[in-house]
């Protein structure tokens, strides 16, 4: 999952919304009442953690550990290039088996 105030799918490459989404992937953009949201942090709970680690991005594994953190869209499709890459796609999305 990628989340954060400017989580949006247009941060990432066109090639990496696809992945994204062959990995069952989403963007979820965190905010107020009068922003325009995916969720509502009512409580103020994700901004001040997001403020305390000086992101707005943050990409979560499945098993919700953090895999990456920025305040820069740049940074941010680099951390997922690099996570793309680790997980040895084929083209269509799948993973290959590698021999280390």
């Amino acid at each position: 999952m990628h989340l954060g105030r400017g989580a949006r799918p247009e941060a990432l490459t066109t090639e990496q919304q696809r992945l994204w989404n062959v990995l069952g992937g989403r963007c979820v953009r965190i905010g107020t009442e009068d922003s325009d949201c995916d969720v509502l942090d009512v409580e103020g709970a994700y901004a001040n953690w997001l403020d305390d680690i000086g992101a707005d991005f943050v990409i979560l594994r499945p098993d919700f550990h953090v895999a990456a953190t920025t305040a820069d869209p740049v940074r941010l499709r680099s951390h997922l290039e690099t996570i793309l890459n680790e997980l040895h796609l084929t083209a269509d999305g799948r993973a290959t088996a590698t021999a280390e």
